[in-house]
């Protein structure tokens, strides 16, 4: 799938995770990256609860045995909600997002990131090379404000979805495949 943008340059590793957006970010950046390049058949988060908030998708309270979910959790399930077992990872040209073809073949998810903290960035998304679209794409989305909130359906025309995506988000995107 090709897809017009901007340039982008990734944060290196060294980040400062000073809250959960900044953590939540900074790990959908490494997610995006394992999965393009290692292409593994799992990704796992192995530390869901911990002290530091900057690791942790949940906060623990041990005295009253609760917990609570954190930035980590909702961007987590931007990607685990949408992209289920048995789904095919396809080729997109931007460092910035994943897609993967659902198992049945009926859904294309795109989860994308903006880490410009002060900027937002355009898509198209050329859907030329998929059998058929369905007429809207359903829309997620995890940022300083937005707990992987429901957004309107963005509509399709002929095998294009144009998308805005605001500074310091992840998006999910699902176009229907009928």
């Amino acid at each position: 799938m090709h897809v017009g943008e901007g340039g982008r340059s990734p944060p290196g590793l060294g980040q400062d995770l000073s809250d959960d957006t900044d953590a939540a970010l900074f790990m959908a950046e490494r997610i995006i990256r394992d999965l393009r390049e290692l292409q593994p058949e799992a990704w796992v988060d192995w530390q869901s609860g911990d002290p530091s908030r900057s690791w942790a998708s949940f906060t623990l309270n041990d005295r009253e045995q609760s917990y609570a979910p954190i930035k980590r959790f909702y961007m987590h399930a931007g990607f685990s909600r949408y992209i289920r077992p048995g789904a095919t990872f396809v080729e997109v040209d931007s460092e910035d997002m994943v897609a993967a073809v659902s198992a049945d073949g009926r859904a294309l998810t795109l989860v994308v990131r903006n880490g410009d903290r002060g900027a937002s960035r355009g898509y198209t998304l050329d859907l030329t090379r998929l059998p058929a679209v369905g007429l809207a794409a359903e829309a997620h989305r995890t940022s300083r404000t937005e707990d992987l909130e429901r957004l309107p359906d963005m509509a399709i025309e002929d095998y294009r979805l144009v998308v805005t995506v605001p500074a310091f988000s992840v998006t999910t995107l699902v176009i229907p495949m009928p």
